[in-house]
């Protein structure tokens, strides 16, 4: 059987499997139907049990309702079941023998409301809009909802949290000497978010290949500083004007591009959400990725604006935009796809230094006022 490794998320440890019917010991399941047509449902699974024993995210049904082809558990007060739990046409009668004395329900806190779809059964779906400051909503293998009960008052997915490490903090640039102005300058990773696999498109790998070597991936935001224009007046008497349109913000083609690639939507409207392959895992990721907001992320925002400084006799001064890059990498470091990698101005945020230090700051973040729409 083909199990990954461990791995926690918050008060639940996870682990994936390509279309096991079964989880391995100690783990529950929380869909309703264990598919093994790994083409239809790209074969990722998800068995879950506690981080810490006895904590109380998991519950058993307190109770099952029966149909001809399926059951449907009521959960304990403050949970919520997931799925119905599907036995063919099997006339037993013992939910045990059935092996869904393995089934749980989850806290609801752990869980995020989705909707409903399908012709014959109902389907779990994920919810058309993302909650803001969500986790991994994640699908765990086949949910949905018997026709044959009545329609139930609201479907759910599951909803665990990912972590997000901190790194360095941008510095600002420094120029050395009159001739030395590099392209870019100080780039730091300063945020790197782990993700449960499925929340990106990795479409060169296999299921199996996933859950054995990668079950997390991850997305970084690297920060430095990209020149846009240096002025050298070493040689000159008067002092100049470094002045220049400067684009901000992710263009609608970049995102799309980056959709496609690799699973990741970014842009003004939305934040950075992540929407994995066969829908059956998404998030919102704009937090943890380092932005203020959720939505409307004001760093992300697509226009072009005039940048204009003073450019001193004597000195040699560069104009420098704060520049990003979302990337997304598999567990062994590589990247998810050739084309991986998002790259963008912030909005607004530019410095400009000299060399030598003149007597007056030289640097300054400003937000331009001459901002005019792309």
């Amino acid at each position: 059987m083909v199990y990954s490794d461990p791995q926690v998320f918050g008060e639940l440890t996870l682990v994936f499997s390509a279309a096991e019917s079964s989880g391995p010991d100690g783990y529950y399941g929380l869909a309703g139907v264990i598919e093994l047509d790994v083409t239809a449902l790209n074969g990722i699974y998800t068995w879950v049990k506690e981080t810490n024993p006895g904590s109380g995210i998991l519950a058993e049904p307190v109770s099952w309702e029966t149909s001809k082809d399926s059951w449907r558990p009521t959960p304990p007060a403050g949970y919520r079941p997931l799925s119905d739990a599907s036995h063919g046409n099997s006339s037993a009668n013992d939910i045990a023998d059935l092996d869904w004395h393995l089934f749980r329900c989850v806290r609801n806190d752990y869980t995020a409301e989705g909707r409903l779809d399908g012709e014959y059964g109902q389907d779990v779906l994920m919810p058309l809009e993302i909650p803001d400051g969500t986790g991994a909503l994640i699908i765990p293998g086949t949910a949905y909802y018997d026709n044959d009960f009545a329609r139930p008052p609201g479907a759910y997915v599951l909803n665990v949290p990912v972590s997000s490490v901190k790194g360095d903090d941008l510095r600002p640039p420094v120029l050395t000497d009159y001739d030395n102005v590099p392209e870019y300058v100080n780039e730091v990773s300063d945020h790197t978010v782990t993700l449960p696999c499925g929340a990106l498109n990795d479409t060169g790998k296999t299921a199996d290949w996933i859950v054995q070597n990668s079950p997390v991936y991850t997305v970084q935001r690297r920060r430095a500083y990209q020149l846009v224009k240096a002025l050298n007046l070493r040689e000159f008497e008067q002092g100049g004007e470094i002045s220049e349109t400067v684009g901000w913000g992710v263009t609608t083609g970049e995102s799309e591009t980056f959709s496609k690639t690799v699973g990741i939507k970014v842009g003004f409207e939305i934040g950075a959400e992540f929407e994995g392959f066969g829908g059956k895992l998404s998030g919102e990721i704009s937090t943890e990725l380092g932005y203020e907001r959720t939505h409307s992320v004001e760093e992300m925002k697509e226009e072009s604006s005039e940048v204009k400084v003073e450019a001193a006799a004597k000195h040699t001064t560069a104009l420098y935009a704060e520049h990003h890059s979302i990337v997304a990498h598999r567990a062994d470091g590589s990247e998810v796809s050739d084309r991986n990698g998002l790259d963008f101005n912030a909005n607004g945020s530019y410095v400009a230094v000299q060399y030598p230090h003149p007597e007056i700051t030289p640097t300054s973040t400003n937000t331009p006022t001459a901002a005019t729409r792309a």
